[in-house]
């Protein structure tokens, strides 16, 4: 992934990844190669929707929103399987002023279990 986030405006930013299918009920996996601006704070959470053609999509974070703004792995807890979607994907949002690049890779299904 590659989050682009420029709020302006007094304005949030949302950026967000792909779409990938999700096997279990596990948290999604995200590792944090590089962070432009390590002061700046983005939140993550989960998203999912029933299915790949579909392009209604819902809030499964589960009331989680990690703070990323550093390197290394992060486990977000989630609903999409037990809502009984099939496809997650991650979000990120920065406050006002900011900005970030935020760099990595993901997966749906991590093998750990956090319950949301």
């Amino acid at each position: 992934f590659s989050f682009s986030l420029n709020p302006t405006g007094g304005k949030k930013d949302f950026d967000h990844s792909s779409w990938r299918g999700k096997d279990n009920k596990s948290c999604v996996y995200m590792k944090v190669n590089s962070v432009k601006y390590k002061n700046n704070q983005a939140l993550a959470w989960v998203q999912g929707k029933q299915s790949s053609g579909s392009s209604k999509y819902y809030d499964c974070s589960g009331g989680h929103f990690p703070k990323v703004n550093k390197k290394g792995t992060y486990h977000l807890p989630n609903t999409v399987k037990q809502s009984k979607y099939g496809y997650a994907r991650i979000g990120l949002q920065a406050k006002s002023g900011a900005k970030n690049l935020i760099q990595g890779v993901w997966s749906p299904d991590s093998g750990k279990y956090i319950n949301p």
